[in-house]
């Protein structure tokens, strides 16, 4: 078989890799995020949380969740697999959980965030503080990646605005952490 040259390959490879890095990180984070009450507002942020979202729905019959993917398809099959639980939301951006019509919203009370390495690092901390901005001080935040995908840099900047990290999951290559949020903003972005 010929192998594929071009643009569209290359994004293609780059979807691949994407998928690969998600579908190796993402069961690690179930078992580990617990909800502390039925009313918690929970934040799921990266592609292939479905499985984590479905097994937290139902524990927060009282408060909601989100869950945020990055692609149109992700979306759709995510809202499909989400749609029987009235609590369960899924969108595409952390923007889209601003009230249109400018009420302010209830901070959010736990958060996941399985790093989007392939975004690079800028984007990334402009996420995570973005991500942060949405969640009430002392709320658990759980961040999960890859060694092989820039771990160090991504989990130093997060224990910035997290403070002292606890390591729940440290299985070659992939590594979960949990972090309290303080609230403020990261003081030293680089």
């Amino acid at each position: 078989m010929a192998r594929q040259k071009g643009r569209g390959a290359r994004e293609q490879n780059r979807a691949d890799r994407r998928n690969e890095y998600a579908t190796l990180v993402a069961p690690h984070f179930k078992g580990l995020v617990v909800p502390e009450s039925p009313a918690d507002r929970i934040i799921l942020f990266g592609d292939e949380l479905v499985d984590l979202a479905l097994q937290l729905a139902p524990q927060i019959p009282d408060g909601q969740l989100v869950l945020i993917t990055s692609e149109y398809d992700r979306w759709q099959a995510a809202s499909e697999a989400l749609a029987k639980f009235a609590n369960a939301t899924v969108l595409q951006e952390l923007a889209e959980l601003r009230d249109p019509d400018g009420f302010p919203t209830e901070p959010w009370s736990l958060a996941v965030m399985l790093v989007p390495f392939q975004l690079g690092a800028k984007t990334v901390l402009d996420l995570m503080r973005d991500l942060f901005s949405w969640l009430r001080a002392g709320s658990p935040i759980y961040l999960g990646g890859s060694r092989m995908h820039e771990w160090q840099v991504t989990s130093d900047r997060f224990s910035a605005m997290a403070g002292p990290l606890t390591v729940l999951y440290n299985g070659d290559p992939v590594k979960i952490a949990k972090g309290m949020a303080r609230g403020g903003s990261l003081v030293s972005a680089e």
